[in-house]
């Protein structure tokens, strides 16, 4: 019984230790210029995600289609700067052809630029 309880114990110490490694190599962005929803032309932007992990940026958004006619998107790019108003980056991304009336699509897009500290983002959609 002893034996069991120590690898339990085992178990969950390394499990433990595991978790709290992954979570320390993470940064999340919470700036409230990178995470706050926008609106343009009939579109809103929200539930935004910027995390750095291993060496790679990942930005998820969702776009919503507030309209009840089908939105064309040719291009979607996200202008991220920092406090200044410098551009760190631009970030392409693409929604597919259109986007039906009253729904909304998640668009995620990576980058080997740490964009942890990224103080604001532009939207930049044709």
């Amino acid at each position: 019984m002893k034996k069991i309880l120590i690898l339990l114990v085992v178990i969950l110490l390394t499990g433990c230790s595991f978790n709290k490694e992954n979570i320390s190599n993470s940064k999340i962005n919470h700036n409230s210029g990178i995470i706050a929803e926008q609106t343009m032309n009939n579109l809103t932007m929200s539930d935004v995600l910027l995390s750095y992990q291993d060496g790679i940026s990942t930005f998820q958004v969702t776009v919503k289609n507030n309209s009840k006619e089908e939105v064309t998107v040719n291009q979607f790019d996200v202008v991220f700067k920092t406090e200044n108003g410098s551009m760190i980056t631009t970030l392409h991304g693409a929604l597919g052809d259109t986007l039906t009336g009253e729904n909304s699509i998640t668009v995620t897009i990576t980058s080997d630029i740490d964009l942890s500290e990224a103080y604001s983002l532009e939207y930049q959609i044709n």
